[in-house]
């Protein structure tokens, strides 16, 4: 406190000492309130100022051009990158035949003789039920 005192502010420190109220709570234990004291040297911003936000900080000058493509800039700046390698994409072989193929070389006569069966199975099908379906005879009138 004498601190205070020497720079004037004691009556000051002395009303928010006073100004703490004895109740319930932890509020009684805390620090004196109002008191904050902090190195000029290194401030701290959020010391000051809890739960600020600084926002998007701008650059404003009307030639960036210029200033991105000086020589002080474009030292310290890593180069352009110029072969790209890419991450192949990878294909689901059940949907992709030519994948299917390389993965299965099988597949192919596998797929090539499941379609000929299907084939003949719906011929097979189609000979059965015309056989069973024989064409209607026409009843004469008999008037007997």
């Amino acid at each position: 406190m004498s601190y205070f005192k020497e720079i004037g502010a004691y009556p000051d420190a002395e009303k928010a000492k006073d100004s703490i109220g004895i109740g319930p709570g932890k509020g009684k234990m805390r620090n004196i309130p109002g008191i904050e004291i902090a190195n000029l040297e290194r401030l701290n911003l959020l010391k000051l100022a809890p739960g600020i936000h600084l926002g998007r900080s701008k650059l404003m000058n009307a030639d960036l051009a210029r200033i991105f493509n000086s020589d002080e800039i474009q030292s310290v700046v890593r180069p352009i990158k110029k072969d790209v390698k890419r991450a192949t994409l990878k294909k689901n072989p059940l949907k992709n035949l030519n994948t299917m193929l390389r993965l299965n070389p099988y597949a192919k006569t596998a797929m090539r003789m499941s379609l000929l069966a299907e084939a003949q199975r719906v011929k097979s099908k189609k000979e059965k039920i015309d056989r069973k379906r024989k064409p209607l005879t026409k009843v004469s009138n008999c008037a007997d």
